[in-house]
């Protein structure tokens, strides 16, 4: 654990700009006029059990 709290400190202290190497992205493709219990979330996750066809 310390050694990563060395990596760490020494990552965020540097004059270093961190540039992500991933970004998520999702395609909701779902028709809320026929489903309900869909709504947004950052990690795009939707648990099947609160859906449910109008």
């Amino acid at each position: 654990m310390k050694l990563l709290m060395d990596a760490e400190k020494t990552l965020m202290t540097q004059d270093q700009a961190l540039i992500p190497i991933y970004h998520y992205s999702n395609q909701d493709m779902i028709d809320t006029s026929k489903w309900g219990g869909w709504y947004p979330n950052p990690i795009g996750f939707h648990a099947p059990k609160f859906l449910y066809k109008k």
